[in-house]
């Protein structure tokens, strides 16, 4: 991917219409849901954008752990870096705290992802 963007993007884009473009419309969905149902506040960023800020976010930071020594020491273990992160993310979609402490489950999530 980085060497697709460094040169002429075409991979990139190829891959970034498949399943990033995707799951970009729907957290555009979700958004507009949870601003629909009072547990998100409407912002000045239009949803597809935040989908797509809170995609690049979490790429770029597992780009950067990549290397056996990465890149960044974000001073925190993985597990909470992650933690950290995602409430990074929903708080600048727009999601209250109280819905997001109601909703995310790190540790339930951590069990999925095994």
């Amino acid at each position: 991917m980085l060497r697709s963007l460094a040169e002429d993007g075409d991979f990139a884009r190829l891959f970034l219409k498949g399943m990033p473009s995707r799951w970009v419309g729907k957290m555009e969905e979700c958004l507009q849901a949870a601003v629909a149902a009072g547990d998100a506040s409407p912002g000045p960023i239009p949803a597809g954008l935040g989908g797509w800020f809170a995609h690049n976010l979490a790429a770029m930071i597992m780009m950067l752990l990549l290397p056996a020594e990465p890149a960044v020491d974000f001073g925190v273990p993985r597990e909470q870096l992650v933690e950290q992160v995602v409430w990074f993310a929903l708080r600048g979609l727009g999601l209250k705290e109280e819905v997001i402490q109601r909703h995310y489950n790190p540790k339930a999530l951590a069990l999925l992802l095994g």
